[in-house]
């Protein structure tokens, strides 16, 4: 297995080659609308721009209040306006946007020996839990990660990217779900493959790799708090049968200790380093912790050669899944993952496979056109808010997975990074 980077682990999988062979064919992950007429110069507050044309956008900087609003930026509770009150406040957070469930009250600390389920199907939003392909699937996948139900009239949103569609960027999912990646990248993804997520399960379903998330003291209630959980990083497994008895090696690299050689095992005291200490259980629902409270790494698996990985972290991170009764389970259903992805960050990570598939992708316009498409998917600030006085430096992200019980294998020795093929490029 090969590498870029030290830190990896298996999350989920982004088939990044399929973008930047979009933008080398033309593609483009988020094409400007009509509606939205660019970055709306032309319309100064609107008035000739009614809903359509050009001036859509525009008066960004002259729409009545944006300069009190509040929110992360400290501009509305804190300014000279007068606090959240004000005319120039925020809206108040959404109180029925879609999030995980809250922490049962007075439930009990785990009761019994634990279980550790491995991710055994995803889910990316171009079809629903049922495998039934629609173009609306991904509004179903993730949670409200910004407080806010966003549309395409929203003015207290980030400023989308240059050319991007206020429509595609802004418009949420159900109940204010915020997945960006599966309403603008997704498409792209099953244009050039129509079953890129079939083909990513299948070698799930053969062993290739998992994500294995490890409950202690998990028993057979169905409300539990403080349950110590980790995540890791789950490496090949020799034709796993699904049927609880597959030992699964894991990579070390989201290990405490990963060395070259003498990687110390789990029997002799070595656990991940990705831990949800205050994972809890509420009506049969594992959440991991509230939603921020870890960052972890999302791998980014490449279809066109498989022994490649690269990753990038997801913020404000949180995972649940809907554990089947068992004593303790040994299967979840309804999982979703759900984060923000650093835009710049993942642009760099796509810029190094594309020098891997060749060096002459590290530069020139089809690497800037594969650029622009990303970055025209960011609908989000990297820490979760909304700031209208900023561009949007995040993607969203939402997923959906199965999992079923399996046992921890060896740890394996570090991986061997790759070199940068794109070092010394402009």
């Amino acid at each position: 297995m090969l590498s870029i980077g030290s830190e990896r682990s298996g999350l989920s999988v982004v088939s990044v080659a399929a973008v930047v062979l979009a933008a080398a064919c033309g593609g483009q992950a988020v094409v400007e609308s009509a509606e939205d007429g660019g970055t709306g110069e032309t319309g100064g507050a609107g008035g000739t721009g009614g809903t359509a044309g050009t001036g859509a956008m525009g008066g960004t900087a002259g729409m009545g209040g944006t300069a009190g609003m509040g929110g992360t930026s400290g501009m509305g509770g804190t300014a000279e306006t007068g606090g959240t009150a004000g005319t120039g406040g925020s809206p108040p957070p959404c109180v029925d946007c879609s999030a995980p469930p809250q922490p049962p009250d007075g439930a009990p600390v785990g009761d019994g020996p634990g279980t550790v389920l491995a991710v055994s199907k995803m889910y990316f939003g171009d079809t629903d839990r049922n495998g039934v392909p629609s173009h609306k699937a991904w509004m179903a996948f993730g949670y409200d990660l910004d407080g806010k139900k966003s549309s395409k009239d929203s003015t207290d949103h980030c400023k989308v990217a240059e050319g991007a569609s206020k429509t595609a960027i802004q418009t949420d999912g159900y109940d204010g779900i915020d997945n960006s990646y599966g309403a603008n990248i997704v498409p792209i993804l099953v244009g050039l493959d129509a079953d890129f997520s079939g083909r990513v399960n299948e070698i799930i379903q053969e062993g290739s790799f998992t994500v294995i998330v490890d409950i202690d003291t998990l028993g057979a209630g169905t409300n539990y708090v403080g349950l110590p959980a980790s995540l890791l990083d789950g490496a090949q497994a020799v034709f796993p049968k699904w049927d609880g008895n597959d030992d699964w090696s894991l990579h070390c690299e989201t290990m405490i200790d990963c060395k070259d050689a003498g990687t110390l095992q789990i029997a002799e005291g070595n656990k991940s380093a990705i831990a949800f200490p205050n994972s809890y259980v509420a009506d049969g629902t594992w959440v991991s912790g509230d939603i921020g409270s870890v960052e972890i790494q999302v791998p980014m698996f490449f279809m066109v050669d498989p022994s490649l990985q690269l990753t990038t972290r997801l913020r404000r991170a949180v995972i649940t899944m809907d554990l089947d009764p068992g004593a303790p389970p040994t299967s979840a259903r309804n999982g979703t993952i759900a984060g923000v992805i650093d835009t710049e960050e993942f642009v760099d990570k796509i810029r190094l496979i594309a020098g891997y598939i060749s060096p002459s992708l590290c530069e020139g316009p089809t690497m800037q056109s594969v650029l622009a498409s990303v970055r025209a998917a960011s609908d989000i600030m990297v820490d979760g808010s909304q700031d209208p006085d900023q561009v949007c430096n995040g993607i969203s992200v939402g997923y959906g997975f199965d999992a079923k019980a399996v046992k921890l294998g060896a740890v394996l020795d570090r991986t061997p990074p790759m070199e940068d093929p794109c070092e010394g490029s402009p």
